[in-house]
C-alpha cells in the first residue's frame, strides 16, 4: 500500500453509532466530526470540522456533563438539474463530550469560520479549603 491510498483510506467520514432501540427523526445520516482538542491551563479548545455548516445550523448543549455539538450543513440545490455521481456524503454532524467539574459553564463561547466550529471551555480554579481540626 502507498502513502497515497492510505492518505485516501483515512479520508473517509464515519457515521455516528445510534443505540440499539433508537431511532434518529431525520432523514439523512449524521457523521462524527473530527476534533481537535487544544488545552492549556486556562482553557480547552475543541475544534470541529464541520464543512457547509454556518453558526444559524448550530446547536451546543451543555446537559449535566455533558457536551454535544450538532451542525446541519446548508445543501446546495441546482435548480433543473440532478446529481450524477457523488463522492462526499452530505449529512449533518453530531459529537458529544464529556467534561468535568472545573468548568465554567456560564464561560463557554463558540464560533465559526470557514466549517470550523471553535468552542472555548473556561477552566474554574480549583477552590481547596484546609478545614481546621479542633479538639473536642
Amino acid at each position: 500500500m502507498n502513502k497515497y491510498q492510505m492518505k485516501e483510506q483515512n479520508a473517509g467520514k464515519e457515521e455516528i453509532s445510534i443505540p440499539e432501540g433508537v431511532e434518529r427523526l431525520e432523514t439523512r445520516k449524521a457523521y462524527v466530526p473530527s476534533v481537535d482538542i487544544i488545552d492549556n491551563d486556562n482553557e480547552t479548545t475543541l475544534l470541529a470540522d464541520m464543512p457547509g455548516v454556518d453558526c444559524d445550523n448550530i446547536d451546543i448543549t451543555l446537559e449535566k456533563d455533558i457536551l454535544t455539538i450538532k451542525g446541519k450543513p446548508n445543501t446546495e440545490e441546482y435548480p433543473g438539474r440532478s446529481l450524477a455521481y457523488s463522492e462526499y456524503g452530505i449529512g449533518d454532524f453530531q459529537r458529544s463530550f464529556s467534561i468535568t467539574d472545573d468548568v465554567d459553564r456560564d464561560g463557554i463561547s463558540a464560533s465559526v469560520i470557514d466549517g470550523v466550529l471553535t468552542v472555548k471551555i473556561p477552566k474554574t480554579t480549583p477552590t481547596t479549603k484546609k478545614i481546621a481540626v479542633s479538639i473536642t
